[in-house]
């Protein structure tokens, strides 16, 4: 299509469509994933894929998912006796804010 028969847009029409789109997009972020804290899925490589909320995530094939399964019930009685050792996520997130605030 050329230039001359391209249909004619007028101002008015683009500011409605990006008023549209604007409230499209927003309507869109207000929408948070209901009860979203983690995922397991298998990934391109074949490994079982774990995900948290907002981390990065940890992937083991089944030959490491072998080893480190026996370690569940050892791992259990070891957060149990050292919990008042470990932050939870405020502590950390008020740790890293000190930290940022010394940079």
């Amino acid at each position: 299509m050329s230039k001359d028969n391209a249909p004619t847009v007028s101002n008015e029409m683009l500011m409605e469509m990006i008023l549209k789109l604007k409230a499209e997009n927003e309507a869109l972020k207000a929408v948070k994933p209901a009860g979203r804290t983690a995922g397991i899925k298998l990934d391109n490589l074949g490994r079982m894929s774990v995900q948290l909320a907002g981390s990065v995530p940890f992937a083991f094939y089944l030959d490491q998912w072998d080893k480190f399964e026996p370690m569940i019930t050892e791992m259990k009685a070891f957060i149990k006796a050292n919990r008042e050792k470990m932050p939870d996520e405020v502590t950390r997130k008020a740790a890293k804010k000190a930290r940022d605030a010394t940079k």
